[in-house]
């Protein structure tokens, strides 16, 4: 294989890993963008919060328009923890 041949097909892997990049990247900023257009914003109150390994996670309950009560555990913690 010569020089021209592998600098060839290094560009067709690399132009098509990038393009399957590029696509999902797409689909993933219009799932985005669905969810953001349709999300509301409501106002939650920490109410726990939950332990695992060394870090704290939040846990929250909120009341959306429907009126029932949700509570849930945040995904992202930290350690010392974010809130009291």
């Amino acid at each position: 294989m010569n020089d021209v041949q592998f600098l060839r097909l290094f560009g067709f892997i690399f132009g098509g890993i990038g393009s399957i990049f590029a696509v999902i990247g797409i689909i993933v900023r219009f799932n985005i963008r669905s969810f953001v257009t349709t999300s509301v914003i409501t106002q939650g109150t920490v109410i726990d919060l939950s332990r695992r390994s060394s870090f704290y996670y939040p846990v929250v309950e909120f009341t959306p328009s429907s009126g029932d009560s949700t509570i849930f555990e945040a995904n992202s913690g930290s350690n010392p923890p974010a809130f009291q």
